[in-house]
C-alpha cells in the first residue's frame, strides 16, 4: 500500500470546467475577529448549490469543502494528505485504483461513511440527462465520457450505459476506479470538490438543504443557525478526524450590512490570482478564422492591460499565456505584451478579410459581465481593425451545446480544480467532440505530447513537453488569452487566508500568523 508523500509544489490533477461570471467576485468582504478563535465573514450572498456538484460560486465550493470530507485534501504548503483514505493501491498498468476508507468516518448523525456514498455522489454527477459543470473532472475514468454525453445530438462516441462507468463500490470501505488511459495526476483530481461523497439515507441519495441543519454532514465544520439572505453559522465538528486540524472553531458567514462589526474596514487586503484563464476559442475548423492570419490579426490588436483596467481593475489581470502564475511557473508567452497595431493591420490585409465581410460571431454568456468584456473587447477590435463583430448572448445549455457552424469566437472561464499545467493543455486535445475544445483544433504532435504528460511524473522531462505543446499552440494560435481573474480578500492582517485550487475560501486553513 502507497501512503502520499510530500511535494514542493500543487502538482498534476484533472479540470474543472466552469463557465461562471468572473467580476464582482462574489466571495470577497471582511473577515475579522470577534473572539479567540472565531471569526466573521462577510459575503456578497450566502451559499446555495444543493449539493457539490452543482457548486460553481466560490462560496458554493468553500462551504461543501468545508462541511464535507473528501478522500484526499491540500495542506498550508499545497501537498496533497490522506483525508478519509487510510490506504490505496495502483495496479501495475496504472488504469486501476484501490482507496480502502479509514474506520473512524462518521456522518453528523451517527452513521458511518460508506463507499457508496462517494459513488452515488460520483455518479449522480454524471447523469445524462441533468450533468454537472463538473463532468469533465470524470472523464479519465472509463466510459464516463461516453456516459455522461450519450444523450447529446452530437456526439460522436460510443453511448455507454451507467454500469459501464469505472467506478463501483467494491464493499462498505472499498472504492475501485478504472481509468481509460494512465494518468499521473489522478489522486490530485480526488481533492475537489467534484468529488465529495452525499449520504445515502433509506436508500436515497440526499443532497438538498444543508444550510439549515437538515442534512448529516461529516467534514471539519457542521452547519448550525441559519437564516436565509441574512447569516449562517458553521462550528467546528467534534468528532472531526481529518487531516487537518482547524485553528479556527466558528464562523459567522453574513451578509455585509446585517452586522455592525462587519462594516468597520480596518483591517489588510488580499488579492490572490485564481487558478484559472478567461479567454476566447477561435474556430479554426470553419469559417473565416481557419485563416491563421486573421487569427494573430486579433491577437495584435488587442490592448489587454488597457481593456484590464477599463472592465474591473480589481478582479482582473491581463494574460499573455495559457498558464496562470498559480502553476508555479512562468509559463509560456503565447502572444505580446508590446503594441502591434501596425502588424495587425498587415496581417488583416494578407487574410484576405475585409470590413464589408460577414460579421465574426462571437458568443458568450448571458450575463452582464461577459456582455461587458464582449463590447470592450470588439471596440477594440472596431477601432484598430475597423471590422465588426456580432455578439450574441446565450444560456449555458447553448453555450455547450454550440456546434462547427454557429460560431467564430467562443468565450470560456475556465477554473481548474488543481494547480498543474496539464489540466490547462487538455482545453485544446482531441478529439473534436471533447466539449472544452471549441476552437474544433486538431494537431497530432499536441495530442502526442499530451499523451506523454500524462504518464510522467513532476519533472524536468515533464516540463519539457510541457513547454513543447505550449510552443505549438503559440504557433497555431487556436484561442486568445483575454484575462487571469483574481479575488480580493478583505483579512486581519495576523491572519494567512488561502484558497481552495478550484476557487473558494479553504475555511479549514485559515489561521493566524506566527510570529
Amino acid at each position: 500500500m502507497n501512503k502520499i508523500s510530500c511535494q514542493k509544489r500543487f502538482v498534476l490533477g484533472v479540470a474543472v470546467f466552469l463557465l461562471i461570471f468572473i467580476l464582482g467576485a462574489c466571495q470577497t468582504g471582511k473577515i475579522e475577529t470577534e473572539q479567540k478563535n472565531a471569526l466573521s465573514y462577510g459575503l456578497e450572498e450566502l451559499p446555495s448549490a444543493e449539493k457539490p456538484a452543482e457548486a460553481t460560486k466560490t462560496q458554493d465550493i468553500s462551504f461543501f469543502q468545508a462541511v464535507l470530507q473528501g478522500l484526499f485534501v491540500y495542506d498550508e504548503n499545497g501537498n496533497l494528505q490522506q483525508q478519509s483514505v487510510a490506504e490505496w493501491n495502483i495496479s501495475e498498468d496504472g488504469l486501476t485504483y484501490t482507496l480502502i476508507l479509514k474506520d473512524d468516518i462518521y456522518w453528523s448523525d451517527g452513521e458511518q461513511l460508506q463507499a457508496e456514498e462517494y459513488v452515488q455522489a460520483w455518479l449522480d454527477a454524471l447523469n445524462p440527462e441533468q450533468p454537472s459543470l463538473y463532468v469533465y473532472e470524470f472523464y479519465p475514468i472509463k466510459n464516463a465520457l461516453d456516459y455522461a454525453l450519450k444523450q447529446r445530438s452530437d456526439f460522436i462516441g460510443n453511448a455507454a450505459n451507467l454500469e459501464d462507468v469505472g467506478i463501483r463500490a467494491i464493499d462498505e470501505k472499498t472504492i475501485e476506479i478504472t481509468l481509460e488511459e494512465r494518468r499521473s495526476d489522478f489522486l490530485h483530481s480526488l481533492a475537489g470538490v467534484a468529488f465529495l461523497p452525499l449520504p445515502i439515507r433509506e436508500g436515497e441519495l440526499s443532497y438538498g438543504n444543508f444550510l439549515g441543519g437538515e442534512l448529516p454532514v461529516n467534514g471539519a465544520y457542521i452547519p448550525m443557525d441559519y437564516l436565509p439572505e441574512k447569516e449562517l453559522f458553521l462550528k467546528l465538528n467534534p468528532d472531526f478526524s481529518g487531516a487537518i486540524k482547524p485553528e479556527i472553531e466558528e464562523y459567522h458567514l453574513l451578509i455585509p450590512g446585517n452586522d455592525a462589526d462587519i462594516r468597520k474596514a480596518k483591517d489588510g487586503n488580499a488579492r490572490i490570482v485564481r487558478n484559472s484563464l478567461y479567454y476566447y476559442s477561435l474556430n479554426t475548423f470553419r469559417g473565416p478564422l481557419e485563416n491563421e492570419s486573421l487569427r494573430r490579426a486579433l491577437d495584435f490588436a488587442l490592448d489587454r492591460r488597457d481593456l484590464a483596467e477599463r472592465i474591473s481593475p480589481a478582479n482582473l489581470l491581463p494574460a499573455f499565456g495559457l498558464l496562470p502564475e498559480t502553476i508555479g511557473n512562468d509559463g509560456f508567452q503565447h502572444t505580446s505584451k508590446t503594441d502591434r497595431g501596425e502588424e495587425a493591420l498587415e496581417l488583416l490585409h494578407a487574410s484576405g478579410y475585409a470590413a464589408e465581410d460577414k460579421p465574426l460571431r462571437l458568443w458568450v454568456l448571458d450575463s452582464p459581465e461577459e456582455l461587458r468584456i464582449a463590447e470592450e473587447i470588439t471596440t477594440q477590435w472596431k477601432k484598430s481593425l475597423g471590422i465588426e463583430i456580432e455578439i450574441s448572448a446565450k444560456d449555458l445549455d447553448s453555450l455547450l451545446k454550440a456546434g462547427i457552424d454557429d460560431f467564430d469566437i467562443w468565450a470560456n472561464h475556465y477554473q481548474a480544480n488543481v494547480r498543474d499545467p496539464l489540466v490547462f493543455l487538455e482545453l485544446f486535445e482531441n478529439p473534436v467532440w471533447r466539449l472544452q475544445n471549441k476552437s474544433f483544433w486538431q494537431n497530432g504532435a499536441y495530442d502526442s505530447l499530451l499523451r506523454e504528460i500524462k504518464s510522467l511524473p513532476e519533472g524536468a522531462a515533464r516540463d519539457a513537453k510541457v513547454l513543447a505543446a505550449e510552443k505549438i499552440l503559440s504557433e497555431e494560435l487556436p484561442f486568445l488569452p483575454l484575462f487571469s481573474p483574481t479575488e480580493s480578500y478583505a483579512v486581519p492582517r495576523n491572519y494567512l487566508v488561502r484558497e481552495h485550487p478550484g476557487g473558494g475560501l479553504d475555511l479549514v486553513l485559515i489561521a493566524k500568523k506566527t510570529q
